[in-house]
Order: C-alpha cells, then structure tokens, then sequence
C-alpha cells in the first residue's frame, strides 16, 4: 500500500507539473482498471482492491493539486526576483519548453 501511495504520488506529481486538470479523469480510469486487473489475477479480496483504487484516486489528485499549486505560484506570480515586471530568463526557458501553451506576459 506504501508503494501504490508513493508512485501514485509521484503519478499525480508529474501530470501537475505538465497537463491541465482535464488529464486526471483518463488516467483514474485507466489507473483504477489496472489496479482492478492486477488484483483479479493476484486473487486479491474485492475490499482489498477497493481500498486500492481509493488510495490510488485520493493521492492522485492530492499529488497534481499540490505540484499544480506550486506551479502555479512560481509561474504566476504577479511580482518575481528581479522586480522588473518582467520573467526571469530561467523561468521563461523552462516555461517554453513545457509542452502546455502558456501566456508568458
């Protein structure tokens, strides 16, 4: 169970740092059938897998929210380092090279 809660956490951490929220549905589908399969060929109990899929969906969006947050703050910040109202080059090579448009301002 420690595992499922670390790697979905890590799961969850990187769809944060690069997809929009509308990827989370697909991937707790497709997460929770796999998890499902697993137990079916394991012979895990049905309460087993259900406590499972539930660990795999809550830390999840736990993982994106929390990474989408410090995202968001780093990225939309109304005031960063230099103070010049302007990104600093770092975060603009970062930015651009994030597969998601970005308004970079």
């Amino acid at each position: 169970m420690t595992a499922l809660a670390i790697g979905t956490m890590l799961i969850g951490m990187v769809l944060g740092t690069r997809f929009r929220v509308v990827i989370l549905p697909p991937v707790i589908v497709a997460g929770s059938a796999a998890l499902a399969l697993y137990a079916m060929l394991t012979g895990v109990s049905t309460w087993n897998t259900v406590q499972f899929i539930i660990v795999f969906v809550t830390v999840l969006q736990l993982g994106y929210a929390c990474t989408a947050l410090v995202v968001a703050s780093v990225f939309h910040a109304s005031e960063n380092d230099d103070g010049a109202g302007e990104k600093s080059e770092t975060v603009r090579l970062v930015w651009k090279r994030s597969p998601v448009r970005h308004d970079l301002n």
